[in-house]
């Protein structure tokens, strides 16, 4: 699910979430996406909703994850509950940005897990994040996630990007 498209206005806040200085303005994205997704999807299915967690080394370069940051005020307005414990990001991969989808895939595989001691069959989960282009990163956190027993895994998106080759 994405609630706008990468072009324009959105492209910029986009570009502006990934910044620590702008995490005000993440979380009016996020009061906003809370809205439309409370309006739009069927929250009562999700057990959990989760950020797409990033790797310590770049939390701590960028001083904050927009995804979370993102999430927070999503779950408030959905009432699903915000377990941002229960996926690590394992390794540390390079930004996307420039990568073909091809790169992305490669560059993203097998670096998401579930902490060990998480009991997560048969559930469904809502993976936030700030952008989606390609689906790697999305789709490996939610491999993850299957392989400790989740049902289903959807992604709610801010913007949606242009199809890569």
């Amino acid at each position: 699910y994405c609630f706008c498209t990468y072009q324009g206005k959105a492209a910029r806040a986009a570009r502006l979430m990934k910044s620590e200085k702008h995490e005000a303005l993440t979380l009016e994205i996020g009061h906003r996406l809370g809205a439309w997704a409370a309006d739009t999807l069927d929250c009562g299915k999700y057990q959990f909703l989760i950020g797409i967690p990033q790797h310590w080394m770049r939390r701590c370069w960028r001083r904050y994850n927009q995804a979370v940051t993102l999430a927070s005020p999503i779950s408030k307005a959905t009432g699903i509950p915000l377990r941002n414990d229960l996926l690590v990001r394992t390794r540390w991969t390079e930004k996307q940005g420039t990568k073909t989808i091809e790169e992305r895939l490669r560059s993203v595989r097998g670096s998401f897990a579930c902490r060990s001691n998480v009991h997560l069959k048969d559930c469904s989960i809502l993976l936030v994040d700030d952008i989606l282009t390609s689906g790697a990163t999305a789709s490996d956190a939610a491999r993850a996630l299957r392989s400790v027993g989740v049902q289903e895994v959807d992604v709610l998106t801010f913007a949606r990007g242009a199809s890569l080759k």
